[in-house]
Protein backbone atom coordinates (compact mmCIF):
# COMPACT_ATOMS: atom_id res chain seq x y z
CA UNK A 1 0.00 0.00 0.00
CA UNK A 2 3.25 2.59 0.63
CA UNK A 3 4.44 1.73 -2.51
CA UNK A 4 1.40 2.13 -4.27
CA UNK A 5 0.43 5.66 -2.43
CA UNK A 6 4.51 7.12 -3.03
CA UNK A 7 4.03 5.96 -6.50
CA UNK A 8 1.15 7.98 -6.95
CA UNK A 9 2.63 10.68 -5.17
CA UNK A 10 5.75 10.71 -7.01
CA UNK A 11 3.78 10.75 -10.10
CA UNK A 12 1.58 13.67 -9.12
CA UNK A 13 4.63 15.54 -8.41
CA UNK A 14 6.42 15.13 -11.37
CA UNK A 15 2.96 15.84 -13.64
CA UNK A 16 2.88 19.54 -11.89
CA UNK A 17 6.76 19.75 -12.16
CA UNK A 18 6.19 19.35 -16.12
CA UNK A 19 3.03 21.86 -15.85
CA UNK A 20 4.57 24.65 -13.75
CA UNK A 21 8.05 24.01 -16.05
CA UNK A 22 6.01 24.54 -18.92
CA UNK A 23 6.98 21.19 -20.70
CA UNK A 24 6.02 21.20 -24.12
CA UNK A 25 7.00 22.23 -27.53
CA UNK A 26 8.63 26.09 -27.38
CA UNK A 27 8.32 26.52 -23.68
CA UNK A 28 10.56 29.16 -22.08
CA UNK A 29 8.26 29.18 -18.88
CA UNK A 30 11.12 29.07 -16.10
CA UNK A 31 11.15 26.59 -13.68
CA UNK A 32 9.99 28.58 -10.61
CA UNK A 33 7.33 30.46 -12.03
CA UNK A 34 4.21 30.04 -10.01
CA UNK A 35 0.55 30.97 -10.99
CA UNK A 36 -0.58 34.63 -10.70
CA UNK A 37 -3.08 35.57 -8.15
CA UNK A 38 -6.31 36.42 -9.26
CA UNK A 39 -5.83 39.93 -7.66
CA UNK A 40 -3.07 40.76 -9.62
CA UNK A 41 -4.39 39.32 -12.82
CA UNK A 42 -7.37 41.87 -12.60
CA UNK A 43 -4.71 44.65 -12.00
CA UNK A 44 -3.21 43.69 -15.37
CA UNK A 45 -6.36 43.86 -17.01
CA UNK A 46 -9.33 45.85 -15.26
CA UNK A 47 -9.36 49.53 -17.57
CA UNK A 48 -7.51 48.61 -19.90
CA UNK A 49 -7.85 47.97 -23.82
CA UNK A 50 -5.21 45.67 -25.31
CA UNK A 51 -4.90 46.87 -28.84
CA UNK A 52 -4.26 44.46 -31.79
CA UNK A 53 -3.07 44.83 -35.07
CA UNK A 54 -6.68 45.45 -36.35
CA UNK A 55 -9.04 46.12 -33.62
CA UNK A 56 -8.66 45.81 -29.90
CA UNK A 57 -10.95 44.33 -26.92
CA UNK A 58 -11.80 46.99 -23.46
CA UNK A 59 -11.87 45.05 -20.11
CA UNK A 60 -13.75 47.19 -18.09
CA UNK A 61 -13.44 47.36 -14.22
CA UNK A 62 -17.28 46.13 -13.79
CA UNK A 63 -15.87 42.59 -16.08
CA UNK A 64 -17.53 43.64 -19.16
CA UNK A 65 -15.63 43.03 -22.13
CA UNK A 66 -15.92 44.87 -25.44
CA UNK A 67 -13.93 44.23 -28.51
CA UNK A 68 -13.98 44.74 -31.97
CA UNK A 69 -11.88 42.68 -35.17
CA UNK A 70 -10.88 42.66 -38.57
CA UNK A 71 -11.14 44.71 -41.41
CA UNK A 72 -13.59 45.42 -44.27
CA UNK A 73 -16.65 43.62 -44.59
CA UNK A 74 -13.87 40.62 -41.95
CA UNK A 75 -15.08 42.89 -39.04
CA UNK A 76 -16.37 41.79 -35.84
CA UNK A 77 -17.49 43.23 -32.41
CA UNK A 78 -18.50 41.46 -29.60
CA UNK A 79 -20.41 42.76 -25.95
CA UNK A 80 -19.41 40.15 -23.31
CA UNK A 81 -17.98 39.97 -20.19
CA UNK A 82 -14.36 39.16 -19.11
CA UNK A 83 -12.66 37.46 -15.67
CA UNK A 84 -9.52 35.80 -13.90
CA UNK A 85 -9.54 32.31 -12.67
CA UNK A 86 -7.72 31.38 -9.07
CA UNK A 87 -5.07 29.58 -11.26
CA UNK A 88 -4.12 32.72 -12.99
CA UNK A 89 -6.18 33.08 -16.32
CA UNK A 90 -7.73 35.81 -17.81
CA UNK A 91 -10.88 35.21 -20.11
CA UNK A 92 -13.10 36.77 -22.21
CA UNK A 93 -16.53 35.42 -23.49
CA UNK A 94 -19.60 36.69 -25.65
CA UNK A 95 -20.88 36.50 -28.71
CA UNK A 96 -19.24 37.68 -31.68
CA UNK A 97 -21.65 39.70 -34.83
CA UNK A 98 -20.27 40.30 -37.84
CA UNK A 99 -22.43 41.18 -41.13
CA UNK A 100 -22.38 36.68 -42.08
CA UNK A 101 -23.30 35.51 -38.72
CA UNK A 102 -23.23 35.44 -34.93
CA UNK A 103 -21.20 32.63 -33.27
CA UNK A 104 -19.88 32.39 -29.05
CA UNK A 105 -16.56 32.52 -28.07
CA UNK A 106 -14.40 32.17 -25.29
CA UNK A 107 -11.15 32.92 -25.23
CA UNK A 108 -8.59 32.35 -22.51
CA UNK A 109 -4.86 33.30 -21.50
CA UNK A 110 -2.75 31.44 -19.08
CA UNK A 111 -0.82 33.67 -16.71
CA UNK A 112 2.45 32.89 -14.21
CA UNK A 113 4.81 35.30 -12.51
CA UNK A 114 8.80 34.34 -11.81
CA UNK A 115 10.41 37.44 -9.83
CA UNK A 116 8.21 40.47 -11.34
CA UNK A 117 8.35 38.73 -14.93
CA UNK A 118 4.86 38.02 -16.19
CA UNK A 119 5.03 35.04 -19.09
CA UNK A 120 1.27 34.60 -20.63
CA UNK A 121 0.52 31.85 -23.46
CA UNK A 122 -3.12 31.40 -25.18
CA UNK A 123 -5.23 28.46 -23.79
CA UNK A 124 -5.49 25.41 -25.10
CA UNK A 125 -2.49 24.87 -26.10
CA UNK A 126 -0.37 28.15 -27.22
CA UNK A 127 3.77 28.53 -26.22
CA UNK A 128 4.27 30.65 -23.22
CA UNK A 129 5.91 33.90 -23.86
CA UNK A 130 7.42 36.58 -21.81
CA UNK A 131 4.65 38.91 -21.32
CA UNK A 132 6.05 41.30 -19.37
CA UNK A 133 9.65 42.37 -18.31
CA UNK A 134 10.38 43.00 -14.89
CA UNK A 135 11.57 45.99 -15.88
CA UNK A 136 9.12 47.84 -19.48
CA UNK A 137 11.26 46.64 -22.63
CA UNK A 138 9.66 47.79 -25.70
CA UNK A 139 8.44 44.82 -27.18
CA UNK A 140 6.42 43.54 -24.54
CA UNK A 141 2.88 42.35 -25.64
CA UNK A 142 1.90 44.05 -22.36
CA UNK A 143 2.36 47.31 -23.50
CA UNK A 144 -0.25 46.70 -25.73
CA UNK A 145 -2.45 47.36 -22.78
CA UNK A 146 -3.37 50.34 -22.80
CA UNK A 147 -5.40 52.50 -20.28
CA UNK A 148 -8.86 53.50 -20.79
CA UNK A 149 -11.60 52.49 -23.14
CA UNK A 150 -10.18 52.64 -26.59
CA UNK A 151 -12.99 50.61 -28.12
CA UNK A 152 -16.56 51.95 -27.38
CA UNK A 153 -16.25 54.53 -30.49
CA UNK A 154 -15.31 52.30 -32.94
CA UNK A 155 -17.72 49.02 -31.63
CA UNK A 156 -20.65 51.48 -32.21
CA UNK A 157 -19.68 52.84 -35.45
CA UNK A 158 -19.63 49.35 -36.76
CA UNK A 159 -22.98 48.37 -34.60
CA UNK A 160 -24.72 51.12 -36.99
CA UNK A 161 -23.18 49.81 -40.08
CA UNK A 162 -24.17 46.44 -40.06
CA UNK A 163 -28.14 47.81 -38.54
CA UNK A 164 -28.05 46.61 -34.82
Amino acid sequence: MKTILGLALLSTMTISACLVAGAGEGSTLPRKAHFVRPAAVVQLYAGRTWLWKSGGGYFAPNQRFIAWSGKAKAKSYVDGKWYATARGKVCFEGVWHSARSDGPNLTCFDHRIAGLAVYQRKLPNGGWYLFKHARRVKGDEYNKLVAGDRVSSGLRRLELAMGR
